[in-house]
């Protein structure tokens, strides 16, 4: 449906400034809102009685942004959204300022007049499914959990480092597997491990079914010279590190817990096509899920597959491989004038999908030999490792989509040929 009417708003945490320009371009009422749901109703009855919009279609909504509260209000009241790249909007508010001017209101009145004479820059915003919202936001939870183990971890090299650096140099990369926290607390100090015997270290790493690492040589390791710190010091270490361990263990069961949720909701998503509601006279097989289609690729596991569904639902139920390619940041950027020309990496992406993008071309290079056989003649023409899993990729997203568009499994011996 055609825009009538186009709305800025520049977004901020307590309120949220408000420009309406009509159908020609004209600033006919402004309104600041608090985020408030009281603020976001009195956003929609303004609308309607400045605008007299039969269809809540009609009116575009433009932020700089695309996700977030405001995002999902407007969504949800039905306005057609739009997302704006703050360097965009950047570059679009010079035309009202050279001088770099800048206020809530003017940004709210660039962005209602960009959306206005410039929609086919934008990116129209669809709202998702219930299933890729729950994804999304599980696999951004997740993401923040990997951070906070990994911050955690950190912390407790330190305090090795501080009164216990044999024990930190032995498993400083697993402090965050549960057969270390199991050693640490038998043996949490140089003194411990002193008066501990073979046979109980060698217990503990075959209850966690641990073979890289030998009884003897943990203890071999542990039993050098201590650093020659006070008693107070090292009783102080201690307290702190039980402390880490105890947030280190939650963190990995609230990790666990998700994954296994994150896995269910995938299996659930893989089985919906079929296993139709109602039964079906047509001959023809019912074609497998979107969700099912994507997990027979090569390379693409529980998280590659989440983030896709989650991060560009909309781009993979529309089968839009260039959308696809510009999110995941496979698309490359030509920079050319005059005599000289380079093609460099798309940086205006989506990091969570350009991360997924990098472990599936990983991982695929690693069990699909056509996806090996192009890594190593890309290596062999002198790109880079990235520059070579790009391109990986991006015969991965092609594959994806048609494989997408004809509802077929990933069949890799007709792939082959």
């Amino acid at each position: 449906m055609e825009l009538q009417w186009y709305v800025g708003i520049d977004w901020g945490k307590q309120h949220h400034q408000i420009c309406l320009l009509d159908g020609v371009g004209q600033p006919c009422a402004e309104c600041s809102i608090p985020h408030t749901g009281e603020g976001f109703l009195y956003l929609t009855t303004w609308l309607s009685e400045h605008t007299g919009a039969a269809a809540a279609e009609t009116i575009g909504v433009v932020l700089e942004t695309s996700t977030g509260p405001v995002v999902e209000c407007c969504q949800a009241s039905g306005y057609t959204v739009y997302a704006m790249n703050p360097i965009q909007a950047d570059r679009f508010r010079d035309r009202f300022s050279p001088a770099g001017s800048k206020d809530d209101r003017r940004d709210a009145l660039v962005l209602a007049t960009a959306l206005h004479l410039e929609p086919q820059a934008l990116r129209c915003l669809e709202r998702p499914e219930n299933s890729s919202i729950e994804l999304r936001d599980k696999c951004r939870i997740r993401q923040r959990l990997v951070q906070s183990r990994v911050r955690l971890s950190l912390q407790m090299q330190e305090v090795f480092w501080r009164y216990y650096p044999q024990f930190e140099t032995l498993f400083g990369s697993d402090l965050a597997l549960p057969f270390v926290a199991a050693l640490w607390h038998r043996m949490p100090n140089p003194r411990q491990a002193q008066r501990t015997r073979k046979s109980t270290v060698a217990a503990i790493l075959k209850k966690h079914k641990i073979r890289r690492f030998d009884a003897q040589e943990v203890l071999t390791q542990l039993r050098t010279e201590p650093l020659p710190v006070p008693a107070t010091t090292a009783a102080i270490a201690e307290q702190h590190l039980t402390l880490l361990w105890q947030q280190l263990t939650l963190v990995g069961h609230q990790l666990q817990e998700l994954e296994q949720q994150l896995i269910a909701t995938l299996e659930s998503l893989k089985t919906d096509a079929a296993t139709p509601s109602e039964p079906s006279h047509d001959p023809k097989p019912q074609k497998p899920s979107d969700c099912a289609l994507l997990a027979s690729i090569p390379g693409v596991g529980t998280m590659v597959l989440a983030t896709l569904l989650g991060e560009a639902g909309p781009a993979i139920q529309n089968r839009d491989y260039a959308a696809l390619r510009c999110l995941t940041g496979i698309a490359p950027v030509t920079k050319k004038s005059g005599k000289s020309s380079r093609v460099q990496r798309r940086r205006a992406t989506n990091p969570r999908l350009a991360d997924s993008m990098y472990h599936w071309a990983r991982v695929a290079i690693q069990h699909d030999a056509k996806c090996r056989e192009r890594y190593q003649v890309l290596r062999e023409r002198g790109h880079t490792h990235g520059r070579a899993l790009r391109s990986v990729a991006d015969r991965l997203l092609l594959v994806a989509c048609a494989m997408l568009h004809h509802g077929t499994l990933y069949q890799p011996s007709a792939n082959e040929t």
